[in-house]
């Protein structure tokens, strides 16, 4: 197997050419379900297309391939959110931020500062 192109053969020639159709339709659903919530959130968007091949060979040779292809495409409607551990469970705050000095100010009017 010294062909450059030996697995895209191999994965086109499993099922009878069903498992690169379906792969082929998983990307394009992968792609339309990216742009999609990338547009909608303006946010980053992640999904995966996971294909497993189990292979078992029997004394005479004769090989069986089952394969099984999953396509998580990204989920719609949720996003990400950041929380530091602390002691007392998820902190909203980042313990190693240093906190500023806030106060209180008063508005001083455009005729006082004349």
């Amino acid at each position: 197997m010294s062909d450059k192109k030996a697995f895209t053969n191999f994965l086109a020639g499993l099922a009878g050419g069903d498992v690169a159709i379906r792969l082929t339709e998983d990307l394009e659903k992968m792609h339309t379900a990216l742009v999609e919530q990338v547009n909608e959130n303006h946010s980053a968007a992640k999904g995966s297309i996971t294909i497993k091949l189990d292979f078992k060979a029997d004394v005479q040779g004769v090989v069986n391939i089952d394969c099984d292809v999953k396509c998580k495409e990204p989920r719609t409607g949720t996003g990400t959110t950041v929380r530091w551990l602390s002691d007392s469970g998820f902190g909203s705050e980042d313990p190693r931020q240093t906190r500023l000095p806030l106060r209180s100010v008063t508005k001083i009017e455009d005729k006082e500062r004349n």
